[in-house]
């Protein structure tokens, strides 16, 4: 049994047979407890999560979709690709 204390059920048979069943009116669950320290940890490990996509996507993506105005390419129809040559 947990500390929570799950409650227990009881079946009990009537004479008939058939099955009911019923809580213990004793045993009940217990509220979770609050846990700022946890909740600030795990809020300041999302930011710096969110920070690091943010930079991930400002450095790749966002350059290839919207280009710089200075001119990268030195012909005319040079590829502004990286991995392309020039």
């Amino acid at each position: 049994m947990s500390k929570r204390g799950k409650p227990d059920r009881r079946v009990s048979r009537d004479p008939k047979g058939s099955a009911t069943s019923t809580t213990d009116p004793e045993t009940t669950c217990h509220p979770l407890k609050r846990r700022p320290r946890l909740f600030a940890v795990l809020l300041v490990s999302f930011i710096i999560w969110l920070g690091v996509l943010l930079t991930l996507y400002f450095r790749t993506v966002y350059p290839m979709r919207y280009p710089s105005t200075d001119a990268t390419a030195t012909r005319p129809g040079a590829s502004a690709l990286p991995s392309a040559p020039r």
